[in-house]
């Protein structure tokens, strides 16, 4: 009887073969494309198949059979939705006798008419009564059973698929889920004397659709796809600490073109189990030539200066792959013992191989800006300003020598600049951007008018 069991469970282990997923970046919800296979025995005509282990964040109008199936196509498509979400058991429940409670501990008891995602419309039979209950005003709900099994807090679809003939075959079939993405991860290490940024890049896969993914095949999305879908049927995340593995952080990854997105293929499988997430490298680590600076936005009520550290992202700089979107975390050494200190963190978007990429830190502490309108003159009817000074004062109580970036902004009635005692540069018509360096402990003052 031993024997007997043991190769059950190898056929099973045999016919389940894993789900590969293609996970997709999206504006921090993501989502993935799950390639299944099933394996089933049909017979020639109609039969009626149930798909099974599906994701319960699966998008059913989605759900497509490869083209690669000899002689099968599908009739008709059945979706049952689960009990996971709260709103599909009320719905469920209805002409069911239902209990419920209020915020104020009243209890009405009765036949559940309809539901319309907000009210619950409930029949008392017994004092012949019929309450229209606010869901938002209920407590708690009690309901007579009406499921018993296990699989019903999971979605079941079911195909009614016409054969050509008798066959052993492999269904190949793919779905889209919500509730599972990934983002990148930036730790960087800054070396201001040497001006030397050491970027680790790695990549957070995280899972909480409802289905687990053991030794998957997994590949990365890097870019905006567009999922219309993305904004529905979201259950709400759970807690994915519950289960965090690092062992893959050194795992090899390829990348390659996909329309016009990043494809990163993972090089060995991997398990991503519901509720986890896992972290891996995306590129080697690397040094990169950067510059330091602190950005002024002068905009008439702006008095901080960010500190900001930009480079460019090609090969000759150290760099050269593309970056996707994701977050920047940076630490330096500390110059009384070595030791590292976090000193600020950025966010970048998706940034292609030889784009400068700007990484603003936080506020500098000894640094400060001013900027001061003055002499406004009018025309004859005072209906329109025809110029005006204008000075920008920086301070740097600090004990270094700064470079600072300054922006402004010019009057859009006043295009013209005359009598700048600086250089300065017009990124566009209506920006001006001034480079200069300010010693440690001074001030520098910058004044110009500008006209019609």
């Amino acid at each position: 009887m031993k024997y007997y069991i043991l190769i059950i469970i190898v056929l099973a282990v045999w016919f389940m073969q894993a789900d590969d997923i293609t996970v997709y970046q999206s504006n921090g919800q993501g989502f993935a494309l799950v390639h299944a296979v099933q394996h089933t025995q049909l017979t020639k005509g109609e039969n009626e198949i149930e798909l099974q282990n599906l994701a319960e964040q699966i998008r059913v109008n989605s759900l497509l059979l490869n083209d690669n199936q000899q002689g099968v196509e599908i009739i008709r498509q059945n979706f049952s939705p689960n009990y996971s979400r709260a709103g599909n058991i009320i719905e469920d429940a209805i002409d069911r006798i239902i209990s419920v409670t209020n915020s104020d501990g009243e209890s009405i008891r009765g036949i559940l008419r309809f539901y319309d995602g907000q009210y619950l419309g409930i029949s008392d039979t017994a004092a012949d009564e019929f309450h229209l209950v606010k869901e938002q005003k209920i407590a708690d709900f009690h309901f007579q059973t009406f499921f018993d099994d296990v699989n019903n807090f999971s979605p079941s679809v079911s195909w009614l698929l016409n054969s050509s003939k008798k066959q052993d075959i492999e269904l190949n079939y793919s779905y889209l889920t919500g509730s599972i993405g990934w983002d990148a991860i930036y730790q960087t290490i800054w070396d201001g004397d040497k001006k030397l940024l050491t970027l680790n890049s790695q990549v957070e896969l995280t899972n909480n659709c409802g289905k687990d993914f053991l030794g998957s095949k997994v590949k990365l999305v890097a870019g905006d796809v567009k999922n219309l879908d993305q904004e529905t049927n979201m259950r709400a995340a759970k807690t994915y600490a519950l289960h965090e593995d690092t062992a893959a952080m050194g795992m090899p990854v390829s990348r390659s073109s996909l329309s016009s997105f990043h494809l990163y293929t993972l090089s060995t499988p991997i398990d991503c189990p519901d509720n986890s997430s896992r972290q891996f490298q995306l590129y080697p680590s690397t040094i990169i030539k950067a510059k330091e600076y602190y950005l002024f936005n002068s905009n008439g009520y702006e008095t901080k200066l960010q500190k900001t550290i930009a480079f460019k992202n090609s090969k000759e700089n150290g760099a050269g792959n593309p970056l996707p979107q994701g977050t920047v975390k940076m630490y330096t050494p500390d110059k009384t013992d070595g030791q590292l200190q976090f000193i600020g963190e950025s966010v970048i978007e998706n940034s292609p191989t030889d784009k400068t990429v700007i990484l603003k830190l936080g506020d500098a502490f000894d640094l400060s800006g001013e900027t001061k309108t003055m002499n406004v003159q009018y025309s004859d009817n005072r209906r329109k300003v025809i110029s005006s000074d204008y000075q920008i004062v920086l301070n740097n109580n600090s004990e270094e020598d700064v470079d600072i970036i300054v922006k402004h902004q010019l009057d859009r009635q006043l295009p013209e600049i005359i009598g700048a005692d600086f250089d300065y540069e017009r990124t566009d018509a209506f920006t001006m951007e001034i480079k200069l360096k300010v010693a440690a402990g001074s001030e520098k003052t910058l004044s110009w008018s500008q006209t019609r």
